[in-house]
């Protein structure tokens, strides 16, 4: 953690009103690993999580706070000197890996408190929301293992959330191997939202009847939620804001067929 914290450099990340369109929700996903050989030092603790760590040091804004002004807008505020550290836990569990498997993975099979945070975008008990939180939960006998791991929404979308698991994974593997240099990525990561909006097309498709009047019609609900604190929105709305949760089951085989199948379509 330390090397991590070294290397921040304090900056102010303006966000955008597309990263607010979602931005009450968390992005989450939980994934599971199997200790196929039995191995005693099975994806050991220290280096899941000086991995992490080092992998921060790409994604600074992961430790950063969610600031508003008062008509609403967002900044993702990184100060080095005050650090919004992501939430890091570990636990064990006395169900076995094998249990999971044989109930496809079904989520009424899962140890207790997987998720540390709900769908809704909310402070921990010290009131303070956590951009990014990992709880990894080691199982029955050494027989495997789940991470799950939460990002909010306006911080990152589906695609940005797998490139930092993704950086994270590789840095465990070079780390296992030896590596004496953390890996670089392949790409230079930016946050800076105005290059979506410099690079977008001129033409533009007109908005249906219902969603240009969700923009334009003024709302006096809107206004308030949009002065009110993340932390007093978020409370509010997860009491309100019902909704589902569905679980899908999507094995390394199955993903390495879609690769396969869309990969002669991506241009080199």
């Amino acid at each position: 953690m330390e090397q991590f914290v070294n290397t921040v450099e304090s900056q102010v990340i303006p966000l955008s009103a597309i990263d607010m369109l979602p931005g009450i929700f968390n992005t989450s996903f939980v994934n599971f690993y199997q200790n196929h050989s039995a191995a005693d030092d099975f994806m050991p603790s220290e280096l899941l999580k000086t991995a992490f760590y080092l992998a921060l040091q790409q994604f600074p804004i992961l430790a950063g706070h969610l600031e508003q002004t008062g008509d609403g807008r967002f900044s993702m505020v990184v100060d080095k000197d005050n650090l919004n550290m992501p939430e890091y836990l570990e636990s064990t569990s006395d169900i076995h890996y094998n249990d999971i498997k044989s109930a496809g993975f079904d989520k009424s099979a899962w140890p207790t408190g997987v998720a540390t945070v709900g769908q809704i975008m909310t402070p921990n008990a010290k009131g303070v929301i956590k951009t990014a939180s990992v709880h990894i939960v080691r199982l029955k006998g050494n027989s495997g293992l789940i991470l799950f791991l939460n990002i909010i929404h306006c911080v990152v979308d589906g695609f940005a959330y797998f490139v930092f698991l993704n950086h994270w994974a590789a840095v465990c593997k070079a780390m296992r191997n030896g590596a004496v240099e953390v890996p670089r990525p392949l790409v230079e990561f930016t946050f800076d939202r105005s290059i979506i909006e410099q690079n977008l097309p001129t033409e533009r498709k007109q908005l249906d009847a219902t969603t240009k009047s969700i923009f334009e019609q003024p709302s006096p609900l809107s206004r308030w939620l949009a002065w009110v604190s993340p932390e007093t929105r978020g409370r509010i709305l997860s009491l309100f804001a019902k909704s589902e949760t569905h679980v899908f089951h999507i094995t390394d085989s199955t993903l390495e067929t879609l690769h396969s199948s869309v990969h002669e379509f991506v241009p080199e």
